[in-house]
């Protein structure tokens, strides 16, 4: 899995190196991983047990962070969340203080105190968390149990 220049830069600044593969780890700390979705398999293989820095086009003090690390992966699945049946964890996002979610189809989502829907397509929502990109998301509204521009 590649992802754009300037967020692969990221994944190599953060530890990142071609084939580096963490897959034993990853059957031995999560006890379902052989039911994950191919495409986050394919991600954690490559990129888990990094910490990512962002690499937004304007200056900022803020630096965010996605989080691969085990300690936020290993219990996989949620099934509490109000808008969809099955989401499984691709990391955590600092400092805004929210999971990383994936679905079975490879939307990507940001669950804390409120949802959002970053992409329908898992290899452009992680760029868009890496690039700190909010632009086409959909916030989740609880009163309608619908995603809206915002809310």
């Amino acid at each position: 899995m590649q992802f754009k220049t300037e967020v692969q830069k990221q994944f190599e600044k953060a530890g990142w190196f071609e084939s580096r593969n963490t897959e034993n780890k990853l059957i031995q700390k999560i006890s379902n991983y052989i039911d994950l979705p191919n495409h986050l398999k394919d991600f954690l293989k490559s990129y888990c047990d990094l910490i990512i820095e962002d690499c937004k086009p304007s200056k900022s003090e803020v630096i965010n962070t996605l989080d691969t690390t085990i300690k936020f992966i290993k219990n996989n699945s949620e099934k509490n969340l109000p808008f969809s049946d099955v989401l499984y964890k691709v990391g955590y996002y600092y400092p805004d203080h929210y999971f990383v979610y994936t679905d079975s189809n490879g939307a990507v989502f940001l669950a804390g105190d409120r949802y959002f829907k970053i992409s329908d397509t898992f290899t452009e929502g992680i760029e868009k968390i890496i690039e700190d990109n909010w632009t086409n998301y959909f916030e989740w509204n609880p009163e309608t149990n619908q995603w809206v521009d915002e809310y």
